[in-house]
């Protein structure tokens, strides 16, 4: 996992390949220091990444509800794996957060 400061509110964090129950701890201690910093807009870019699990997905809400509370957002981009637009959708996950099929 990898996170690029845009400015002082604004990252990137491009996640792995495969986000699932092995490195969701990874993925929530960096949202972590980042809320913590006071970042309130991350942008979670998918470009890389081919699955995920419940785990990873309930940390993404989580830290997107945190950041609503004092008026930011978190965001899903460059989502690429068809199977993931799938989940996505089947979720309705865009009715809670940004999703940008685009890259």
């Amino acid at each position: 996992m990898k996170v690029i400061r845009k400015d002082d509110c604004t990252v990137v964090v491009i996640l792995e390949k495969t986000m699932d129950i092995l490195n969701s701890s990874q993925l929530k201690e960096s949202l972590k220091k980042l809320y913590e910093e006071g970042v309130s807009e991350i942008k979670v870019d998918f470009s890389n990444t081919s699955y995920i699990d419940g785990t990873c997905l309930g940390k993404l809400l989580m830290f997107q509800g945190m950041l609503k509370k004092r008026h930011g957002s978190l965001s899903i981009i460059n989502v690429q794996s068809e199977y993931l637009r799938s989940l996505f959708e089947m979720i309705n996950i865009d009715r809670v957060i940004d999703v940008d099929y685009k890259k």
